[in-house]
């Protein structure tokens, strides 16, 4: 993976670079056409993603109902969506696992995430819905950083050894954001434990007075990854057989890093790509073979 260049990047639009932050910076990094191939996969990605948000139950079903046909369109090779039509052009090669992954992020839009009683059981216990998108972001990732002739691992190998602590990282970054809202949404709530300790109930974690300070120590408390977890993250991006995944691995990363600016105080650049992360992602890239 080389520098920024000038050559035309992969096009995405304004909601996936807000869900995606990590993207915009990593597609920089990539070869012209391997960002545009990359942004073809997320834009899909987003598309589905942005279901959750619909506010009628019925138009969410028939939409569901909808995008659950079009992926097996998209499984067989004959998508009728032109998002999924650019998606199968840059993904031929995974289009059946990555349907399938698609598949359970649709089954997983309206299942609300477990409520956690301790910090350790929420660390330990992924959401279904993060889980689909982690495993479709591997997919999407998948080998537009490897170099010829490199050694590597198979998406189900590294699906089911990365995805469940990866998935954690992620979720954390964006429990940070979401829980700095005015009016945090209700599925965002510390774990019991931290209700006890800290003595609050969860309908006043979700008030907009709630105290910004004790916000903020709920916060590093809750979202502290366990060493174990922070070990796999840095042998993960130092190993070279994970070269293929390299994009997917820096936006762990660099969700890590917004996590924990967001752990710290919250500003409107603290849930965003920094000139930090540039910085990062620049060093990261050096310590790897060129693609």
């Amino acid at each position: 993976m080389n520098g920024p260049a000038s050559e035309d990047r992969g096009v995405v639009s304004a909601r996936c670079q807000a869900r995606f932050p990590s993207l915009t910076l990593t597609l920089k990094y990539l070869p012209a056409a391997a960002a545009a191939r990359l942004g073809a996969g997320y834009a899909l990605l987003d598309e589905l993603c942005a279901l959750a948000d619909l506010e009628h139950q019925e138009v969410f079903i028939l939409k569901c109902r909808w995008w659950r046909d079009e992926i097996e369109r998209l499984a067989t090779g004959s998508p009728e969506h032109p998002l999924a039509k650019a998606c199968l052009a840059s993904h031929r090669a995974v289009r059946q696992p990555l349907a399938a992954g698609f598949s359970a992020l649709l089954a997983a839009l309206d299942v609300p995430p477990p409520r956690a009683n301790s910090v350790d059981e929420w660390w330990q216990t992924p959401e279904p819905l993060r889980s689909a998108q982690t495993t479709c972001e591997i997919l999407l990732a998948c080998g537009f950083d490897a170099a010829a002739g490199s050694e590597t691992i198979d998406p189900e190998t590294f699906i089911a050894e990365h995805a469940p602590w990866a998935e954690r990282f992620i979720a954390a970054a964006e429990v940070a954001r979401l829980a700095w809202l005015p009016a945090p949404p209700r599925h965002v709530i510390p774990p019991l434990e931290l209700q006890a300790r800290h003595r609050f109930r969860s309908d006043e974690w979700s008030a907009a007075d709630f105290s910004p300070a004790l916000r903020g120590r709920v916060l590093r408390e809750w979202l502290a990854p366990p060493a174990a977890f922070r070990h796999r993250l840095a042998a993960a991006l130092a190993n070279e057989v994970n070269r293929s995944y390299a994009h997917f691995l820096w936006t762990v990363s660099l969700a890590d890093r917004r996590r924990q600016r967001l752990c710290r105080r919250a500003r409107p650049a603290d849930g965003t790509v920094t000139p930090g992360d540039a910085l990062a992602l620049w060093r990261a890239a050096r310590r790897l073979p060129p693609a």
